[in-house]
């Protein structure tokens, strides 16, 4: 009517204006990052099965020069490492272009900038490191089922030499196995120090750790393969003295750790 005031209609907002402002409240980790952080999940239950005694000695061995490596530090790298892989794969789940997951990650990684894209995308670094994994998993796992009850992490004389299956060709597949197994997760979750972990260590402690990471990672290495050589030993040891004849002759003819070479 003449004189009155228009009335103030509301309007309502477009269904593709509402779909576009909750769109991030939507969003999902990627196809990408969630079928890498299943992998790396993976990867650490196989690291977890290779690193786990499936057995435990009744009677152990007397001469077993590493045996104390065997009990507290093994356990306790194992839980450590499933630590580490679960907040490895949660943090690569989450590591997309949404601002919801964005967010995610600011409360995941206090040290963002700490860690390189391509440690937690796919790509042929990545790649090769699950196969290799996958692959000394395989064939440790091989030789826990091919001595069954009788493999255990600290020395013990079998009741029986199994010499089929993957012990056709190796003596020592389990460590095989291991040395394909250990450097490989080391790798994916460790690398340079730029992996997801790094995310949770201020930068001088970091730099600090990088300056030193060539001088670790062989003091590793060297008391990997000192360990393996003397436990090496101590077995055959046991071995000769259980068996005799047989074990000589099943060691003459085949590898101790790699066909064709040693």
């Amino acid at each position: 009517m003449p004189g009155e005031q228009p009335t103030s209609i509301a309007t309502t907002p477009s269904l593709p204006r509402i779909l576009h402002a909750d769109a991030d409240l939507l969003a999902m980790p990627s196809a990408s990052s969630s079928s890498l952080s299943l992998a790396f999940l993976v990867a650490g239950y196989l690291n977890a099965r290779c690193t786990t005694a499936p057995n435990q000695a009744s009677v152990p061995h007397g001469t077993d020069r590493v045996r104390f490596l065997t009990t507290i530090p093994s356990v306790l790298s194992t839980h450590i490492s499933n630590l580490v892989v679960l907040y490895h794969a949660l943090v690569t789940l989450f590591w997309t272009s949404s601002s919801s997951d964005l967010e995610i990650i600011d409360r995941l990684c206090p040290y963002p900038d700490h860690l390189n894209a391509q440690r937690v995308t796919w790509n042929a670094r990545t790649v090769g490191y699950l196969s290799l994994l996958a692959v000394g998993a395989l064939i440790r796992l091989s030789a826990y089922g091919g001595l069954g009850r009788n493999f255990t992490f600290q020395l013990a004389k079998p009741d029986r030499l199994v010499t089929s299956g993957v012990y056709r060709y190796l003596q020592h597949p389990s460590y095989t196995g291991l040395v394909l197994v250990l450097p490989s997760f080391a790798g994916l979750v460790v690398n340079r120090l730029d992996t997801p972990i790094a995310c949770l260590i201020p930068g001088p402690l970091l730099a600090l750790l990088r300056d030193w990471e060539i001088v670790l990672g062989a003091i590793t290495g060297a008391v990997l393969v000192v360990t393996l050589a003397v436990r090496i030993r101590d077995e055959e040891r046991m071995l000769r003295e259980k068996f005799g004849r047989e074990w000589e002759e099943w060691h003459a003819r085949t590898a101790r750790i790699i066909p064709g070479l040693f």
